[in-house]
């Protein structure tokens, strides 16, 4: 009966643990979440690797292989980012987190100047949607990626991670935002995977309005 009673306590004191960890999130650090999981949808450099000149396609020219490239391979480590920085905090965490910031920082730095060399060869997103489109969307989320490496290299951000290193993290519903940084994942991924026909319903949009 005694030992009954002493584990419900251990187990009660380990729950108020893991509140009051969760309740020492710093300021703003769901938004960093969700401006690197919305960074998922990125994976859509993969679908446009066909259009391509040197792939056989009429759309692109070869020059985009690197920007495409780079797109591709920060939308299929975003999750990993997110996943450690929601679960895994750590110094470890911490570097990843800030090389992957600055990784995609540079891709679309890289394909502003892209575009602006080797435009493409037809409008990818459809022939209504205005060429500064594209540009906008660039410059749109890199600022959105700058904001979320500032904030990560903010010293409270950086303490946060310091302080975590050692324990075990936390569980799926003791995450950041009761773990409903998965919906952001989930919904940017199927607008990297479907691109495409997210470019289709732009074209038909700015259709109308001509």
């Amino acid at each position: 009966m005694g030992v009954s009673k002493r584990t419900e306590s251990t187990i009660d004191v380990s729950k108020d643990v893991v509140t009051n960890r969760a309740e020492a999130f710093p300021k703003l650090f769901n938004l960093v979440l969700v401006i690197a999981a919305w960074q998922t949808y990125r994976i859509a450099g993969a679908v446009f690797w066909g259009a391509l000149e040197f792939n056989g396609g009429h759309k692109l020219p070869d020059a985009w292989a690197i920007p495409l490239a780079q797109d591709t391979i920060t939308g299929l480590l975003a999750l990993l980012v997110v996943y450690r920085l929601a679960m895994r905090p750590n110094v470890l965490t911490y570097a990843l987190a800030i090389a992957w910031f600055t990784f995609g920082i540079v891709d679309f730095a890289n394909g502003i100047v892209v575009e602006a060399l080797y435009p493409p060869f037809v409008p990818i997103l459809g022939e209504n949607v205005p060429k500064e489109f594209l540009t906008g969307w660039l410059v749109v989320n890199m600022l959105a990626q700058i904001c979320g490496l500032a904030l990560l290299l903010s010293s409270r951000m950086r303490r946060y991670f310091i302080e975590a290193e050692g324990t075990d993290g936390f569980d799926f519903t003791h995450s950041p935002m009761a773990g409903r940084w998965i919906v952001v994942v989930v919904v940017a991924a199927l607008n990297g995977i479907f691109f495409k026909s997210f470019g289709a319903g732009l074209n038909a949009v700015f259709g109308w309005f001509k």
